[in-house]
């Protein structure tokens, strides 16, 4: 279960959708190809936070998916490498009223709900504190 999660959030994370001035689009995934088309100052496109998060998110969970007894710790890295970048484009739709771009966050965060409940099943941490 874990592993399709972690394909279904790569999956999700590359669909959502940004809009920006008057006629500009792209998902998530067709930014990598612009950034590499482009080739004018590559290296500090590549430096940039958000670029080098997305990068190593997407690394860390399809090396999760992969692997037969996945890291718990490379995974919630992973995943919040993404879940920061999911967050922006959510708040870029709520500020922009676009409901494109939430719509687009949709299934991200419902199978982030299902990755932390796959998590807590399989690790239960107790809640209370024993005194």
């Amino acid at each position: 279960m874990t592993r399709l999660i972690n394909i279904g959030l790569f999956l999700a994370f590359n669909i959502c959708y940004l809009e920006w001035g008057s006629d500009q689009s792209s998902f998530l995934f067709q930014i990598p190809f612009t950034i590499f088309a482009e080739k004018k100052d590559l290296l500090s496109t590549l430096t940039h936070p958000l670029i080098i998060f997305g990068f190593a998110g997407q690394l860390m969970l399809l090396v999760s998916a992969i692997r037969k007894v996945p890291n718990r710790i490379v995974n919630l890295i992973g995943w919040l490498c993404l879940a920061v970048i999911v967050l922006l484009v959510l708040l870029s739709g709520l500020l922009s009223f676009n409901w494109r771009i939430l719509l687009s966050t949709v299934p991200f965060i419902v199978l982030s709900v299902l990755f932390f409940r796959n998590r807590r099943k399989k690790h239960p941490v107790a809640d209370k504190v024993t005194t």
